[in-house]
């Protein structure tokens, strides 16, 4: 259910699932019906600046 996570605010084309302690950072593709996992992180981490060395 990859549509059932919210997107990120600082970039709409991520979407973020949080899975016990780690954030889940993925793209969806509909027209493939797949999704792209671009990163695991650690919630204590500095999200925002990780973000930004996301590609696209």
């Amino acid at each position: 259910m990859p549509y059932a996570f919210t997107e990120y605010p600082d970039n709409p084309n991520y979407r973020r699932a949080f899975v016990f302690d780690y954030l889940v950072f993925y793209e969806i593709f509909e027209d493939t019906h797949m999704i792209q996992i671009y990163a695991i992180w650690h919630g204590a981490m500095n999200i925002r600046e990780h973000v930004k060395n996301l590609p696209r």
